[in-house]
């Protein structure tokens, strides 16, 4: 069994932000995820946390996303 242990809170605003900057990214450039969950949040080195599978992701043309 695993002990069980606290995740640091600078750890998560880590990640927290991370995520948003990569989000303001996508729609920046008008791209809509749509499956935003913990499996397509990847860890790189340095504690660098990058969005991933944009399979369902959409763009949006003439301001409009289309389903």
């Amino acid at each position: 069994m695993k002990k069980k242990e606290y995740i640091p809170e600078e750890y998560i605003w880590n990640v927290v932000y991370n995520c948003l900057n990569g989000l303001q990214t996508l729609h920046n450039l008008k791209i809509l995820h749509r499956d935003m969950k913990c499996a397509n949040i990847f860890i790189c080195k340095n504690n660098v946390f990058k969005l991933g599978d944009l399979n369902v992701s959409k763009v949006a043309k003439r301001g409009l996303l289309y389903t």
